[in-house]
């Protein structure tokens, strides 16, 4: 699948577990950035999200725009967990994720909705018929009658129902740093402007030939709060909130979960 621009792909890897999947090469990309160490510190010991508001004045405003982006780079890898929000038209997404491949939250693409938890390499995935009418067709009746209000429990590694959904924070530095992002591209900086109460300055550059603009925390530490733009003519923005809040580390009980393998008893696609 060749996904242009930020929302396409985040919607698209990130989101949708089974019916859109993510390519090979934001896949390979981010997988090898689950493998690599932080460089910057962001511990929360208290368990309390570290909020950029109401910290020091960082320095970030006086520094050239691809300093900022190192900077921003190392606090978002460093960072050990962050909620991710957006609202593009038909495409929502609001979801809670660590740097440990533990995810929480809900997400909608042309028209499928769906609800993954995963945590501690297992899924646990909550959808829409929809779902099971894109997916299986015929069989899709069956499926919904068998899986009713409950989960379906599986790996992220079975590509049947996961679709290859990624989880972590690691995902949006692949998106944002890496060449598939700023890196390597000419970036200019703007004049300071507040999102939610918190300062912020503005770096404007493409990503996919779009039009982007990442903003940046000029207090506290120097985390990306938005990232906003055009995808073929359409507005997009998704905010990034709640850094260092943990993951809520509940799971489905066994009685209102569905193990994937019953699904696929049905549809003669046993694994």
């Amino acid at each position: 699948m060749n996904m242009r621009g930020l929302t396409v792909t985040a919607v698209a890897c990130l989101t949708i577990a089974g019916v859109t999947g993510c390519n090979d090469k934001s896949a390979d990309h981010a997988d090898k950035g689950a493998d690599s160490k932080p460089s910057a510190t962001a511990s929360s010991d208290s368990g309390e999200p570290e909020a950029p508001a109401g910290g020091k004045k960082n320095g970030m405003a006086k520094l050239p725009p691809q300093k900022i982006l190192d900077k921003a780079e190392a606090a978002l890898k460093g960072a050990p967990s962050l909620r991710a929000v957006m609202d593009s038209g038909p495409q929502k997404l609001d979801m809670a994720m660590d740097n440990k491949k533990n995810c929480r939250g809900t997400q909608m693409k042309d028209g499928i909705e769906q609800e993954l938890i995963q945590r501690d390499d297992v899924l646990y995935m909550k959808t829409s018929d929809a779902f099971w009418e894109a997916k299986f067709k015929d069989k899709a009746p069956e499926i919904e009658k068998l899986v009713g209000d409950r989960y379906v429990k599986t790996s992220p590694s079975d590509l049947q129902m996961s679709g290859g959904f990624i989880c972590g924070t690691h995902f949006f530095d692949v998106l944002l740093f890496s060449e598939m992002g700023f890196k390597g591209k000419p970036v200019t900086k703007g004049h300071p402007t507040k999102i939610d109460g918190v300062r912020t300055i503005p770096l404007k550059g493409t990503i996919d030939d779009e039009q982007m603009t990442l903003s940046v925390a000029l207090t506290g530490k120097p985390y990306p709060l938005r990232i906003a733009g055009t995808e073929k003519g359409k507005s997009m923005l998704m905010n990034f909130t709640d850094y260092g809040k943990p993951v809520p580390d509940d799971v489905p009980a066994p009685e209102d979960t569905v193990d994937a393998q019953e699904i696929r008893k049905l549809t003669g696609d046993i694994q």
